[in-house]
């Protein structure tokens, strides 16, 4: 019986190293996070995992970092440059990250282009999305024109949304006029609904706490 806890706490253990060294992450509470089918996983993070995991995964230092966010201008989705920016919770790592591809993002045209080869891949991974959403306005240039998506879409007559619903993630896929205006945007945002859910309780709970803590002049 002895012998054979021994031989069963080898291959445990044995076990456990070898998901390491193949790089599985690490939860913000130090469990390894093991890869499971009909999950979404992106440049190899995980939803629950802490800053310091995203940082070494990321293999660079990030741009900006405060207790909730990391940045890092300079990275690669699907062979496009990008920016990422990862949301953290208190207490329950990361539950969100959005990629914004800066790809010739001058190019209305090539920006359009990106969109599609990124919705074609994430087809190819997830299948058709579980939604899809065009808003274009009475006088966008493209009507009657749809070569012209591109330069509408940068003049903010013209946005495109897909939405795929997984198991524990959702993914957003955008192409929208920037911030800034007159470019187009494209951008992969994902999620975890109940990690998001429970960012979002904290938040509320923090802001009534103030809220009442002004009434009592504290």
């Amino acid at each position: 019986m002895k012998k054979l806890f021994l031989l069963l706490s080898l291959i445990v253990v044995s076990f456990l190293a070898s998901g390491c060294n193949q790089g599985n992450p690490v939860r913000a509470d130090g469990r390894i996070y093991f890869r499971q089918e009909g999950r979404a996983y992106f440049r190899d993070t995980a939803w629950g995992m802490s800053q310091g995991s995203v940082i070494y995964l990321e293999g660079q230092q990030p741009s900006f970092q405060d207790s909730w966010t990391l940045r890092f201008n300079s990275v690669f989705v699907y062979n496009l440059s990008a920016r990422a920016t990862y949301t953290f919770g208190d207490d329950i790592g990361l539950y969100r990250a959005i990629y914004t591809i800066t790809d010739a993002q001058d190019s209305p045209g090539q920006s359009l282009m990106n969109h599609r080869s990124l919705r074609a891949a994430l087809i190819e991974l997830y299948g058709e999305p579980t939604t899809s959403e065009q808003v274009e306005s009475e006088n966008s240039m493209a009507i009657g024109n749809r070569s012209l998506e591109g330069m509408a879409i940068a003049a903010g007559q013209l946005s495109l949304s897909d939405i795929w619903e997984l198991n524990d993630t959702v993914i957003n896929l955008q192409i929208r006029q920037s911030s800034s205006g007159n470019r187009a945007e494209v951008s992969i945002a994902y999620w975890d609904t109940g990690l998001l859910m429970t960012a979002l309780e904290g938040m509320l709970s923090d802001i009534e706490g103030q809220q009442r803590r002004n009434a009592s002049g504290l």
